[in-house]
């Protein structure tokens, strides 16, 4: 040990490589500068321990939050997802990003916004696309090595069908991705992304060398997979070669070693299941609040988990209704029931599976499990401690669970989820150090 140890007291819920999660009552996780040391139980820790001490009795020590989708530049306008997709691109999205971009003195102050509201739900990594400015993106980058928080950011790639003023040339956005990747990947928690919009927007050379360049520089590859009315036929008519949507990445190799495809909604048995085929690269983002705002339909989560397909979660900001990933969750338990409803043959995904999605299979997509997602020795000390003493309906008749029983770790998890809008966030940690409370 370098350093004087902090230990924080609390019951601790962590995910597990099962998919599930472990309770471990009356816990104790034990911190030396950034990373975990010890977890436990607090009857067998080593009082003879010098080190200080955060005591949260009654308390949930969670792993903090992965938000695997977001655009940082669509803050402003979230819950207005009540237009068709390609409306809502035109009507609000172009001119909420030039308006982020045009202004540069304002980008700063609403990246500082956006990352405390992150932090203010308990997420403490953010993967976003910003736009395709350089300078706003540099701007982001500044802000969130400044406050803390762990993220990977994206320069938005398109080249055409949007803005003239927002497109860039091909050649222009790689060397700009150089420039960011030389000055930020891989320092202060930033990684830089590899971010072609979405087909609609880019050229199939575009997307080709943002595989290339992407997988030559062993960078994240982060871009949307989703469909609306009328999809089909628009990507037909831009890729005359293309099978389906799915082939349009297939057939530019626009895939990575790591590679987030956004949503995953109304695909086709086939394109899911040629997914599959690639499996240790790629993971769906789900999105259920976005997707409920754009009628976009419900992804198939169950199904996804059973190709050997990763599913994290993303709040899409714009798209969305809140940065909260327990909404989220929430919103994706309400989706899984829906289809389960649909198709009996839907596997229900019960709360223990949602905050793993949530975590530790967020940080599967990211390519960062064996540094972040759980609460183990080893990994990096990002945490949040949540106060859901206020989720009993009826506080002073808590003990009922225990008379009746109930698994604890399911029922209290469960409520975490369904009324999070009693939790009370306490404190964050991002590599051992209280950076919110």
């Amino acid at each position: 040990m370098n350093s004087i140890p902090h230990l924080i007291l609390g019951d601790i819920i962590t995910p597990t490589q099962t998919g599930q999660s472990l309770l471990i009552k009356k816990g104790y996780v034990l911190i030396d500068g950034d990373s975990i040391i010890e977890v436990g139980e607090q009857a067998h820790l080593n009082q003879e321990i010098s080190c200080t001490v955060s005591n949260y009795p009654d308390h949930l020590i969670l792993p903090g939050l992965i938000d695997t989708h977001s655009h940082l530049s669509q803050y402003a306008i979230s819950g207005s997802g009540d237009l068709p997709l390609m409306d809502w691109l035109n009507t609000l999205v172009f001119p909420a990003e030039t308006a982020f971009s045009s202004n540069l003195q304002r980008c700063q102050r609403y990246a500082e916004l956006y990352m405390h509201a992150c932090l203010g739900f308990g997420t403490t990594t953010i993967n976003t696309m910003v736009t395709s400015s350089r300078e706003a993106t540099e701007i982001v980058c500044d802000v969130a090595a400044r406050i803390g928080i762990r993220a990977f950011i994206g320069l938005v790639l398109m080249d055409r069908n949007a803005p003239d003023h927002l497109l860039v040339d091909c050649d222009q956005a790689f060397k700009d991705l150089t420039i960011l990747k030389d000055r930020y990947h891989g320092k202060n928690n930033l990684h830089i992304t590899v971010s072609p919009r979405f087909a609609v927007t880019c050229s199939a050379a575009m997307l080709k060398q943002a595989g290339e360049f992407a997988r030559a520089n062993k960078l994240l590859l982060h871009t949307h997979l989703d469909k609306d009315e009328g999809f089909d036929e628009l990507i037909q008519s831009l890729f005359n070669t293309a099978h389906d949507y799915f082939d349009v990445f297939e057939s530019t190799q626009c895939i990575a070693d790591k590679t987030v495809f956004a949503h995953g909604t109304l695909l086709s048995l086939q394109e899911m299941k040629r997914m599959a085929d690639y499996a240790k690269q790629v993971g769906i983002s789900h999105c259920p609040s976005s997707n409920f705002s754009f009628a976009m339909g419900m992804a198939p989560v169950s199904f996804f988990k059973e190709l050997g397909i990763e599913v994290g979660l993303g709040s899409d900001s714009g798209g969305g209704d809140s940065l909260s990933l327990f909404d989220e969750m929430r919103s994706a338990s309400f989706t899984n029931k829906a289809l389960w409803r649909l198709d009996k043959k839907t596997a229900l995904i019960d709360a223990k599976s949602w905050l793993y999605h949530a975590t530790l299979g967020g940080a599967k997509l990211l390519g960062l499990e064996k540094q972040i997602g759980s609460i183990e020795a080893g990994k990096k000390a990002d945490l949040i401690i949540l106060d859901d003493r206020n989720n009993y309906p009826l506080a002073e008749l808590s003990s009922l669970s225990k008379e009746l029983a109930l698994d604890e770790l399911q029922y209290r998890l469960a409520r975490v989820i369904a009324r999070s809008c009693e939790n009370k966030l306490v404190a964050v940690y991002i590599d051992g150090k209280k950076i919110y409370q």
